[in-house]
């Protein structure tokens, strides 16, 4: 069962995902997909909180900024994919510039299905404030607009979350 979460910043969603993934999962081993890049203070700042939500929760983390397909086979049966958002940035900003990676990151997402049970990703909407950005920007919101939409189509179920309270917009469990 694929289930994409989406919502604004500090919307609650990595918060309800992870409530959906753990009442999916509660017999399967759990692995906490982290993509966030290490190395600023903000970053290990969230990196921080995010663990602390995590802690008990019985867990497996793992690390990938990119390339998430290449650690799909040490993932548990319910994962948590934490986030799209990120790694979409990752590997459109990496070490060489791909203006269009969405539809590897969807294959990729796939293939991570493939292998578990349960896969709850954790995305963002981030379109809504009116405001054009600088062109690398906008491709940017452009393609994390396409991959949203293809993963709200391969999923099972489709959640948004605003001000903690998630809706089910697709589907459901």
């Amino acid at each position: 069962m694929l289930i994409l979460v989406t919502g604004g910043a500090a919307s609650g969603k990595s918060e309800f995902a992870e409530r959906v993934l753990l009442s999916l999962g509660k017999d399967h081993k759990k692995t906490y997909l982290a993509t966030m890049q290490r190395g600023s203070d903000a970053a290990e700042q969230r990196i921080r909180r995010h663990q602390a939500l995590r802690e008990g929760k019985d867990f497996e983390l793992l690390e990938s900024p990119r390339n998430i397909v290449s650690v799909r086979d040490r993932c548990g049966e319910a994962v948590l994919l934490e986030c799209v958002t990120n790694l979409l940035a990752n590997e459109q900003f990496g070490e060489v510039y791909d203006e269009h990676p969405a539809e590897r990151i969807r294959e990729d997402i796939r293939a991570l299905h493939e292998r578990c049970r349960f896969l709850v990703a954790v995305t963002g909407e981030v379109f809504s404030d009116g405001i054009m950005y600088e062109t690398y920007t906008e491709n940017y919101r452009r393609e994390l607009g396409k991959l949203n939409c293809m993963l709200a189509e391969d999923a099972d179920a489709v959640a948004e979350v605003c001000c903690g309270i998630g809706q089910w917009i697709k589907g459901g469990i």
